[in-house]
């Protein structure tokens, strides 16, 4: 779930600006929002399987809020020179990440469906 929620996610908010209409730009930000859920909670399922669940949670709590308060200073810029790369980097580095998860899973020899 993490690695299709990273991998789709990314791709459609990198597709954003290529939207033909407001309608279909609504769809597509709905769709990338559930896949950001489902990264979200698969990052909490594994985490709260650690043996310091409840500090580790907070962890990953922590770096939530700051990523939400750092992205607008770190992607501003980018949309400001060209707005359809504020959208088509961050996109691209979310999927990167997919992927990542994807390989690093079937190399440690995990089951990548999780």
């Amino acid at each position: 779930v993490m690695m299709f929620g990273l991998i789709l996610g990314g791709c459609t908010v990198a597709t954003l600006p290529l939207a033909p209409s407001s309608l279909v730009l609504a769809l597509m930000w709905g769709l990338a929002m559930c896949f950001g859920q489902a990264t979200q909670i698969s990052v909490n399922k594994q985490v709260l399987n650690l043996r310091d669940a409840s500090g580790a949670i907070s962890v990953v709590q922590a770096f939530r809020f700051f990523g939400s308060a750092v992205a607008p200073i770190l992607i501003l810029p980018l949309y400001l020179q060209r707005a359809s790369w504020g959208f088509l980097l961050p996109g691209a580095l979310v999927a990167s990440l997919g992927i990542i998860v994807l390989i690093t899973r079937r190399r440690d020899g995990g089951d990548a469906r999780s």
